[in-house]
């Protein structure tokens, strides 16, 4: 998840910000929850291919794809503020 968030911040964080993305929406974690269950750099699980729209995030990895709808997302804690 580390390696996948400092991608995501290098390569898309400012943009997805000028559409309004927050940080909770990109590095967003539910630290009682499994992994994949948080927002962007949770979920990429190395995959290097993303395309946001203002309400979508959508990737595609060598293992699948998946979606995240800003709509459906709550404030989470970041991935450096979460409680271990």
């Amino acid at each position: 998840m580390l390696a996948d968030a400092l991608w995501l911040a290098r390569n898309h964080a400012e943009m997805a910000a000028a559409i309004s993305w927050t940080a909770s929406d990109l590095f967003g974690i539910r630290p009682h929850f499994g992994p994949g269950e948080g927002t962007v750099a949770d979920r990429l699980d190395g995959a290097r291919r993303l395309a946001f729209t203002s309400g979508v995030a959508h990737w595609q990895g060598d293992d699948g794809e998946g979606w995240l709808w800003r709509r459906t997302l709550e404030p989470m804690p970041l991935i450096w503020e979460a409680p271990l």
